[in-house]
């Protein structure tokens, strides 16, 4: 019994042999194991590579929020706990900050408002003249801010050392990375049959883009509202030449340092 039991095959060695015979006898269930063992290892390695490389970029922000929240931070470590560090912020760049803010929330509400109709036109319309739209939208990324600042002080020599200015520069500046993602979305939606049904259903050209349109892409909008915000309120290149006595930006005032 016992030399019978060594012959017979094992359940492990017996479940890879049916496999293998399967295999060989049917291409698409080597197709489907070869599927599942993806699946298993994508399912171990997911957590590594979705959440690892933000961590690694978060991890230096939150060391420095704990370090700025310290009396002493030196190559000894931390010690002590003060907001020291905010009261001289505040007192040396409040105005600047006060700013900046001010700016780049303005900025991103019409930013917001011009991106969701104007990557709707360009998703909508096709042609050689939307192409050269779509060129013309890139270049305030291509070309250098500080040549979007000269240009608009020697076009503009009345707007210079106002508040005006720097507006018109951050829109021009932050309009592509509002249009950007909202144009993806569109391009993901098949927003024209959803038009379609929605004229089916009498509603007319503003109400479908009001009431479809609109939600559909909001997530998008709210991506690229942030994206602006973020790229106004650390822009450098552009405010060294718009700055003045009476509007100092906060990037221009931490040079200044």
């Amino acid at each position: 019994c016992a030399r019978l039991r060594g012959l017979l095959p094992s359940a492990a060695s017996a479940e890879m042999l049916t496999d293998a015979v399967n295999s060989r006898l049917d291409p698409a269930f080597d197709r489907g194991a070869q599927r599942a063992l993806a699946v298993r290892i994508w399912r171990v390695a997911e957590p590594f590579i979705v959440w690892i490389p933000p961590l690694m970029l978060v991890a230096p922000l939150m060391l420095l929020a704990v370090g700025s929240l310290s009396e002493v931070w030196d190559s000894r470590g931390l010690k002590g706990l003060s907001t020291g560090a905010y009261i001289e912020a505040m007192q040396f760049g409040g105005g600047a900050i006060a700013f900046s803010l001010q700016l780049a929330s303005i900025v991103t509400a019409i930013v917001i408002v011009l991106a969701v109709p104007t990557a709707y036109a360009l998703a909508s319309v096709s042609g050689r003249s939307i192409g050269v739209l779509k060129q013309l939208l890139t270049l305030p990324v291509v070309l250098p801010p500080m040549a979007l600042a000269i240009g608009m002080v020697l076009l503009y020599p009345l707007l210079s050392g106002t508040f005006a200015i720097f507006l018109l520069a951050h829109i021009i500046l932050t309009l592509p990375f509002a249009v950007w993602p909202i144009a993806a979305a569109l391009t993901v939606l098949d927003f024209r049959t959803l038009e379609k049904a929605a004229r089916t259903l009498g509603a007319t050209p503003i109400q479908s883009f009001r009431f479809v349109i609109i939600p559909n892409v909001s997530r998008a909008a709210v991506t690229g509202g942030v994206t602006a915000f973020v790229v106004s309120f650390a822009e450098v290149s552009a405010g060294l030449f718009l700055t003045s006595a009476n509007y100092r930006p906060l990037s221009v005032a931490l040079l200044g340092t």
